[in-house]
């Protein structure tokens, strides 16, 4: 009876000894596939890193000509009204200059 409880024992001993082993492989294993994906994940993060530091490049770019642009509008806008000014002063001079060449004109004391 002792020698098959020991028999049995060893058994059982060598059996938890192979499981242990296989949970010692598959932590290894489940390491090694962490470590990868943090690294794929760690490429992925600078990547993105990467793509968003050149869209804040090109933001500020964007932002500058944008002032420019809005700076040239509000130079082309005072421009068009100093030109709708004199316009306007050139075409009251000159409806004044016909006014005056029409009372002339037809003035009961024009010859």
């Amino acid at each position: 009876m002792a020698i098959m409880n020991a028999a049995l024992f060893k058994e059982k001993v060598l059996e938890l000894i192979i499981t242990c082993e296989s949970f010692e492989i598959s932590a290894m294993v489940q390491k090694e596939v962490l470590k990868e994906e943090i690294i794929q994940r760690n490429s992925y993060v600078d990547e993105l890193k990467d793509k968003l530091n050149a869209v804040e490049i090109e933001n500020r770019r964007l932002k500058v000509d944008l002032n420019g642009d809005f700076t040239m509008l509000g130079s082309l806008q005072s421009e068009v009204s100093a030109l709708e000014e004199q316009t306007l002063s050139l075409a009251n001079d000159r409806l004044q200059t016909n006014k005056l060449s029409m009372e002339v004109k037809y003035s009961p004391f024009h010859l």
